[in-house]
């Protein structure tokens, strides 16, 4: 079988040769996910902050996020459920999770700005039988704002339920890739539950243009959001292979934050 990988190229479509006559849908596959962080960037202050691969941390050195007094802030990755099964047209299946720890921190320590995450996903033809292997490595870049606890709820950002919910953005258009393999253009949707489109403000005050997508996150809780992909495909030279694109854009933008 022949496959190429069109990264990011949602545009070329249009472009791609006509379809083998004898050309057959792989209806599903097997993956693996490897997800890492692989760089991040903070305020100047105090504290002491973390870099690891599964690990964001700022705050009180020598303290923690997770257990009293809790006086650090982080973002952990958790990969439980990075492998599996995936049907082509099917539905979305967990590809782990990523979770910040929203603590109360002093406004004197070091606070991250950004950070950019690693995700492999590889693909292992399963049905029908045969060695067909994909390996799609994504790059996400990550907007961070870590807001001030003001008394009044007033004074946060608009749409805040905490004491100035935190702001988190990711660049959308990392969250759609594609390949080819004999005739068929397989589309990977990448969904975090839980992030939607962010409001002008909201954008601005953590750093994106309007019409950012992301989420904010409660103070002094543990905030989850799980990731998930699904794959579509289509006979390259079928009519509507963007059209299925769109409709993976559209779900993504439709997301509702997790109450």
């Amino acid at each position: 079988m022949k496959h190429s990988v069109l990264k990011s190229a949602i545009f070329a479509v249009a472009a791609l040769g006509t379809a083998s006559a004898n050309a057959e849908l792989i209806t599903e596959w097997t993956y693996s996910v490897d997800t890492t962080i692989i760089g991040a960037n903070f305020t100047s202050g105090g504290g002491t902050q973390v870099v690891s691969d599964y690990e964001l941390s700022w705050g009180a050195t020598g303290g923690s996020f997770e257990a009293d007094p809790k006086n650090r802030s982080a973002i952990t990755l958790d990969l439980t459920d990075a492998s599996g099964n995936v049907m082509t047209n099917g539905a979305f299946v967990p590809s782990g999770e990523i979770t910040h720890w929203n603590n109360s921190i002093s406004n004197t320590f070091a606070t991250l700005t950004d950070a950019s995450i690693s995700s492999t996903l590889t693909l292992t033809q399963f049905n029908p039988v045969g060695g067909e292997m994909v390996e799609l490595t994504t790059t996400f870049m990550v907007e961070f704002t870590e807001t001030y606890n003001e008394d009044d709820i007033n004074n946060c950002i608009a749409g805040s339920v905490s004491r100035c919910d935190d702001i988190f953005v990711i660049d959308a258009a990392s969250l759609v890739d594609q390949f080819i393999v004999d005739g068929y253009i397989y589309t990977v949707v990448i969904q975090p539950e839980g992030f939607g489109p962010l409001s002008n403000a909201q954008c601005a005050a953590a750093g994106a243009a309007a019409g950012c997508t992301g989420f904010t996150t409660l103070e002094n809780t543990q905030n989850d959001a799980s990731l998930s992909f699904a794959i579509f495909a289509r006979p390259v030279s079928e009519p509507g292979t963007l059209a299925v694109i769109g409709l993976g854009l559209l779900g993504f933008g439709a997301l509702r934050r997790k109450s």
